[in-house]
């Protein structure tokens, strides 16, 4: 399972027509190894960010409600 999912994204980085990519699953199935693993063997460079465990990235997703009328 894990090798099939590796080479969909070696497929998706190949593509000359590549879109961005939303990874989503279920909780604990194993997406931020994934990710982890597809940065660490395919790319020089990679930077892993958790918007859940880091307070100064989460304020990126915060709405301003009354910015919005």
């Amino acid at each position: 399972m894990k090798r099939n999912a590796i080479l969909k994204l070696v497929q998706w980085k190949n593509s000359p027509e590549r879109k961005p990519m939303v990874l989503r699953g279920a909780r604990q199935v194993g997406k931020t190894w994934l990710m982890k693993e597809f940065g660490q063997n395919y790319y020089d460079n990679y930077v892993y960010f958790n918007f859940d465990e880091e307070d100064e990235l989460k304020s990126i997703f915060e709405t301003k409600t009354h910015l919005i009328n």
